[in-house]
């Protein structure tokens, strides 16, 4: 049974820290916590806003302030019950995955102020969310994948579900194709001809264990964990098939795209910068590594963002791919 209900939130300024702090106010309310900032470092997922980084991470959703790429610091945390799992933005709204604990829909047209607008419930554990549209795409576990109507925010409802047998891990649109990381299968290709009935067209096994992926100019990048990162040729994704395979050197956990680079988060190994104008032989060509592991990236304009697990935000030039360089850390 999925449950709804529409929420609001409270702004609280912290004189003491500075931060602006958001409690989820109505069925499920939680008091200002004074370790939010501990918590706001343990990182999962990160977007990029301009002079703004969105964090998924245990206290929430974090908003960083990275104006001074040297000094980021925390501009404001909107607290739920749960960890943020995985961050989607599409249309000023950010899709936060909590886990067992749901999706929350936020407006992030400000991003320094984040608005809680909607929530939803699942059966199962919502890993990562994909928004395109009108409808939207959850990675739900054991659950398989929900198809999610987003047109009101306020009042996001399952309209279809799709049980794929495996575990639905992480998920990303590109035109009419979704792919899904499914932790036991593969990874799973379907049509959006009709986005709210999606259409099972293939499934392509791969080594190691799927647990990102993302999809650019007819290409699938898988991040595998142990098995590497799996390129995957999907342009016609009833004929997706490998084409090529970098090795993991710890276990790949994200995957971001920029150009002809792709930047994967390679846990203890640290974030690797790989070379793809030729799909099918992949080839590092720089590397950054830091004392803990990283779990996933976001790359915009020669910057890429880099979710540290509990070491928090990190974040690296990359406007000469070759020779990625660490910013000073907060």
């Amino acid at each position: 049974m999925v449950a709804l209900a529409a929420l609001t939130a409270a702004l609280i300024v912290r004189p003491d820290t500075g931060p602006l702090l958001a409690r989820e106010t109505g069925r499920e309310e939680i008091p200002p916590r004074p370790e939010a900032a501990e918590l706001a470092l343990r990182s999962y997922d990160v977007a990029i806003l301009g002079e703004t980084v969105l964090a998924a991470a245990t206290a929430g959703l974090v908003a960083w302030d990275i104006s001074d790429r040297a000094a980021p610091k925390v501009a404001a945390t909107l607290l739920f019950p749960g960890s943020g799992t995985a961050l989607a933005v599409e249309d000023g709204r950010a899709y936060l995955s909590l886990g067992p604990d749901g999706l929350r829909i936020i407006d992030v047209r400000e991003p320094r102020r984040p608005l809680l607008l909607g929530r939803l419930d699942t059966d199962g554990s919502v890993n990562m969310f994909a928004p395109a549209g009108r409808y939207g795409y959850l990675a739900d576990g054991v659950m398989g994948i929900a198809v999610v109507e987003i047109s009101d925010p306020a009042r996001p409802r399952e309209v279809g579900r799709i049980d794929t047998g495996g575990y639905a891990r992480a998920i990303a649109v590109e035109g009419r194709t979704l792919a899904v990381a499914d932790e036991e299968e593969g990874v799973r290709f379907f049509s959006l001809a009709d986005p709210a009935l999606p259409r099972q067209v293939a499934v392509v096994k791969v080594p190691g264990t799927p647990r990102g992926i993302a999809l650019k100019g007819g290409l699938a990048f898988v991040a595998a964990g142990p098995g590497g990162l799996i390129i995957l040729e999907a342009a016609d994704a009833a004929s997706a098939r490998q084409v090529g395979l970098l090795p993991a050197k710890d276990a790949v956990r994200g995957v971001a795209v920029e150009g002809t680079h792709a930047y994967i988060a390679d846990s203890h190994a640290g974030i690797r910068v790989v070379e793809i104008s030729a799909p099918s032989a992949p080839r590092e060509v720089g590397s950054v590594a830091t004392s803990a592991p990283f779990n996933r990236v976001a790359v915009r304009g020669g910057l890429l963002a880099a979710a540290e697990d509990s070491a928090g935000l990190r974040l690296i030039d990359v406007s000469d791919p070759a020779r990625p360089a660490l910013q000073k850390k907060r």
